[in-house]
């Protein structure tokens, strides 16, 4: 089990402050738990980020207020290969990232990876 937690509040001395600055996640939670037996590992990892709205009427597009995302991965080892399923924005939340791009809805990944 792991969980982080940043609360962050900038200023700045310009009279038209950064994007970057007025665009930061204000509040940044973090948490992960991953439970493994034997060569099967489940986890589950979630991240909570709250920042100033904005919109961009230029390119259509707005920062979200706030988004609570949650995914999750098993993975399974067997000799020398490693197999996992990932499911990334279970909730299919609805966000962007700093410069406004809408962000993937849910999404699911596979793979196999061996070690030599």
């Amino acid at each position: 089990v792991n969980a982080s937690a940043t609360f962050l509040r900038s200023t700045s001395s310009d009279s038209i402050p950064s994007f970057y600055i007025i665009s930061h996640a204000k509040t940044l939670l973090q948490q992960s738990i991953v439970y493994s037996i034997k060569n099967l590992s489940i986890g589950l990892t979630s991240i909570y980020k709250e920042r100033s709205p904005n919109l961009a009427p230029g390119i259509k597009a707005s920062i979200t207020r706030d988004y609570w995302l949650v995914n999750a991965k098993a993975n399974f080892k067997y000799k020398m290969m490693d197999v996992f399923v990932a499911v990334n924005n279970i909730g299919n939340i609805d966000y962007s990232d700093l410069l406004g791009s809408k962000m993937p809805g849910s999404w699911t990944t596979a793979g196999l990876s061996v070690s030599f």
